[in-house]
């Protein structure tokens, strides 16, 4: 077989098993062409070595924020920057957030393709902020669908940077969104509680990071959790909740799918599951302050269990860079800090260190990093899998080769890290995506490679539990 590249030697993680012998990947048009017995085949172009590694699909991380406004600060990050700093960390597909602009659902989109186009290196889609329910507003919702947005994000909290949805309104952007044949992505806490609790350490004169969690407890976000699969019910759409970070938000999240059936999937993050709260009681704590906020350790532990049976389907960073001065002002005021940790580097090579630590399989690993969270936003089979057909979107990781986080040794522009001294994987040695190499050893990212990635609604891909 001649083909464009070949990937030579390497295990080759795909959803339904690891090869039992190193195969050879080939690669033409961008494509996996065939997974190939060692040294069949030849290459017009070029031959990659992956002896003694494995070949993953190319992570997929679903939940970024680039340029993205929290109050008065903005995060200090663009595409390029963004996705080179995915691609160094085996990442080669982001997902961004649009908002609706309170006018126009499609020229929001069109925005955000115009900021990341030619600026990209890996390949980006986009999901729909929608914070309200005006008849313009939800008509407008089908314009995103035909520009190839199919996933609506709602927040059921942020009341003061008017992005709160009441019930009524929340019901009526799910079933819009199920009309559509789209995704309803759901931030889950509770903006009463929220209110409430942040109303009362101001009173109180409590602003230290250190009293987010208790401000923003586990039940703000189990309720939140039941309402939104309540809300959904029965309408035909798809209930996908973002960053959980809790216990109790699980065990909401697991009744709600006894009774209602939904939520259909279940997204958490690496904060979630390698931090704690005793992040936020440090010198530094308002730097760590995200939302949900950093939970108990048997939170996380419980999370980990999750992961690993299959309650929670994938994982996504919820990168948001700020710079260490944009939190530091701050640390006396938690409500005016803003919220967000960098990730969308980091988030591969942890998740798969501590996995593997703790005895999770290669192919669960591709799925919660990768196979998941195509499958469920309608990119499964081009994306998250080395499958012959699908994109050359893979990541090759020495497993035995470990390296300890320093911020200053990533490719994010951030002047700190949440991970600072966390051990984990070593920066993959070759990333490509359609087949060209994005990073890894000797290679400089090719700005604007990335391509937007038009998602179908409907796609029976999408939702379907593993």
């Amino acid at each position: 077989m001649i083909c464009d590249v070949i990937v030579r030697n390497g295990s080759v993680v795909i959803p339904e098993r690891l090869a039992p012998q190193p195969v050879d990947v080939a690669i033409t048009d961008g494509r996996v062409a065939a997974l190939l017995d060692r040294g069949d085949g030849s290459a017009r172009e070029r031959e990659w070595d992956a002896s003694g590694c494995v070949v993953m699909p190319g992570g997929i991380d679903s939940h970024v924020h680039v340029c993205w406004p929290y109050l008065e600060s903005r995060t200090m990050d663009d595409y390029t920057s963004a996705s080179r700093a995915a691609a160094a960390g085996g990442t080669t597909t982001i997902m961004d957030f649009a908002m609706e602009g309170r006018d126009d659902p499609g020229e929001a989109v069109r925005a955000r393709q115009r900021q990341a186009a030619d600026a990209c290196v890996v390949d980006f889609s986009f999901h729909l902020v929608v914070s309200e329910a005006s008849p313009k507003i939800l008509e407008g919702l089908a314009e995103a669908v035909a520009l190839g947005v199919t996933s609506f994000k709602v927040y059921m909290t942020y009341r003061r940077r008017g992005l709160a949805v009441d019930p009524a309104t929340l019901a009526a952007i799910a079933g819009r969104v199920a009309e559509l044949g789209g995704v309803l992505a759901v931030h889950a806490e509770a903006a009463d509680i929220d209110d409430s609790g942040t109303a009362e350490m101001q009173r109180r004169g409590l602003g230290a990071a250190r009293y987010l969690p208790d401000a923003k407890p586990p039940r703000a976000e189990a309720l939140a959790i039941a309402a939104a699969a309540e809300a959904t019910a029965g309408g035909g759409g798809r209930l996908c909740i973002l960053h959980l970070s809790s216990a109790e938000g699980l065990e909401a999240a697991n009744e709600a799918r006894s009774r209602w059936g939904q939520p259909e999937a279940l997204e958490t993050c690496p904060q979630y599951l390698l931090l704690d709260r005793r992040s936020l009681e440090g010198a530094h704590g308002q730097r760590f302050l995200c939302s949900p906020p950093l939970r108990e350790p048997g939170d996380a532990l419980r999370l980990w269990t999750g992961l690993a049976g299959g309650e929670i389907d994938f994982i996504g960073s919820d990168h948001c860079l700020f710079l260490t001065a944009q939190k530091d002002r701050f640390a006396d005021a938690f409500w005016d800090c803003p919220h967000g940790l960098p990730g969308v580097e980091t988030r591969v090579g942890l998740t798969m260190a501590e996995g593997l630590r703790r005895g999770l399989a290669l192919q669960r690993l591709a799925e919660v990093t990768s196979t998941g969270a195509a499958r469920w936003y309608g990119l499964y089979p081009r994306k998250g899998t080395l499958l012959p057909g699908s994109d050359a979107d893979l990541a090759v990781w020495d497993l035995e080769d470990r390296s300890v986080i320093r911020s200053e040794g990533l490719h994010m522009g951030c002047d700190w890290t949440p991970f600072e001294g966390h051990e984990s994987l070593s920066p993959p040695r070759l990333v490509m995506v359609r087949g060209k190499a994005v990073a890894g050893e000797g290679v400089t990212p090719p700005d604007g490679w990335g391509e937007f990635l038009s998602r179908s609604s409907g796609d029976t891909a999408m939702g379907v539990r593993r």
